[in-house]
């Protein structure tokens, strides 16, 4: 990110957050294409995540009230996202096995045509300039604290979000519910880091950068083929004709969730100081 002079490093990352929250809006609310709406959705989870942990820096900020429009926007494109993930994981099966299963996917394509319309009219309503709301909120907040002072702060917060992640290991009989949890706080935890990273460069930052990626990608095809599941067992009625492709989706799932299993496993050696049942022990 490139240096400007008197602009905090935490509101450099602010305005690069809200610009391409801007710049993809602007392309979603128009052509409502898979990569804008995806782009969109993830530009708002890093200003959630950056927004909660300005609000643990300064708690009377409240980050709900704030995020409300945003949270608004990115709800609206859900649905679309997830059938564009359908179409995509569909159309690759349909090419690698050589099997059609068309009335499906035209059903898919039917639902996305239906979901842009909504999409773009819920799109309508937001207003970017809120973005410039939220950033002169934020900035009363923190501008009078010290570095030392974010930096301790926002690293607590980090290490509560790890702490969270490496409890699930405790939990008897890991589920599903427990994997969802894992995939969302591995997020957020990543991008709060993201945000003390703004402050303190320090390699270890980037080696557990690249280790919450890992599990929050793994377990993130692993709920797109859950997801898939459903899809399926909701448009397609003739079962005989889904079979092939839902027998793909169970074996892709099962891969996956192999996939972060190992991660995971890894990921729970090399970072035992996050481990608070042992620390309390």
């Amino acid at each position: 990110m490139t240096e400007s002079p008197g602009i905090h490093p935490i509101f450099l990352y602010f305005d690069d957050v809200a610009g391409q929250i801007r710049m993809f809006y602007s392309l979603a609310s128009a052509n409502a294409d898979v990569e804008s709406v995806h782009d969109m959705r993830v530009a708002i989870k890093r200003m959630r995540a950056l927004m909660q942990t300005i609000e643990h820096l300064s708690p009377s900020l409240s980050s709900r009230k704030l995020f409300k429009p945003l949270k608004t926007l990115f709800k609206s494109a859900g649905p679309l996202r997830d059938v564009h993930v359908q179409q995509a994981l569909v159309h690759q099966w349909m090419q690698k096995a050589h099997r059609p299963f068309h009335g499906y996917y035209n059903e898919l394509k039917a639902q996305e045509l239906d979901l842009r319309t909504a999409f773009q009219k819920q799109a309508r309503a937001f207003s970017p300039e809120c973005l410039d709301f939220i950033r002169s909120q934020c900035t009363t907040e923190i501008s009078q604290l010290s570095d030392a002072w974010l930096v301790y702060k926002i690293n607590q917060r980090f290490v509560n979000l790890m702490e969270d992640i490496v409890f699930q290991h405790h939990v008897p009989d890991l589920a599903e519910n427990h994997y969802h949890k894992i995939r969302k706080t591995s997020k957020e935890a990543r991008y709060t880091l993201e945000v003390l990273q703004q402050l303190r460069q320090d390699d270890a930052y980037e080696v557990l950068n690249q280790q919450l990626r890992a599990l929050h990608q793994a377990l993130g095809q692993w709920h797109d083929f859950d997801v898939a599941q459903q899809f399926v067992n909701q448009i397609e009625p003739n079962q005989a004709e889904a079979a092939p492709y839902c027998q793909y989706l169970i074996r892709k799932k099962k891969a996956f969730l192999n996939q972060f299993l190992k991660l995971w496993h890894a990921f729970l050696k090399e970072n035992p100081q996050f481990d608070r049942t042992f620390s309390n022990s």
